[in-house]
């Protein structure tokens, strides 16, 4: 079994995380995991400039939450774990990324119905627009 895992620093992918390896006695043979993280999307330049030094500290920062802990921490669970980082719209990402696993595991941030209709939402987008089944845990 292929499944695709989103990954921030939230406490969302830490709940999505938890519930995997609960759910991991039940899952037959070693699954395979894939942890995708998205980061900006920014626009690319010829030479090096102040925005690409800029690019370069974003992508760093927001790797600082240790995505590598999140897959020891599966690997020790008994997946088998990868680590993706993929730049672009997470949505588009996840989607795409998707499409190549039996299921995607998202942890949700559970907004108010009225904060969803207003701004949506990656796992919203997510389940409307992918082909994937989702797993989304709250």
């Amino acid at each position: 079994m292929k499944l695709l895992l989103p990954i921030d620093a939230s406490q969302h992918t830490a709940d999505a995380v938890d519930y995997l390896k609960r759910l991991r006695p039940a899952l037959a043979g070693t699954p395979q995991v894939l942890c995708l993280h998205v980061t900006y999307d920014l626009p690319a330049t010829n030479e090096l400039t102040v925005a690409e030094q800029a690019r370069k500290v974003l992508r760093e920062d927001d790797l600082d939450f240790g995505p590598e802990r999140i897959v020891a921490d599966l690997n020790q669970a008994g997946f088998q774990a990868t680590l993706q980082v993929a730049e672009g719209d997470a949505v588009e990402q996840i989607i795409r990324h998707g499409d190549q696993s039996d299921l995607i595991v998202m942890g949700s941030h559970a907004r108010g119905t009225l904060t969803q209709a207003l701004t949506g939402s990656v796992s919203t987008k997510v389940l409307a627009e992918g082909r994937t089944p989702v797993l989304l845990v709250k």
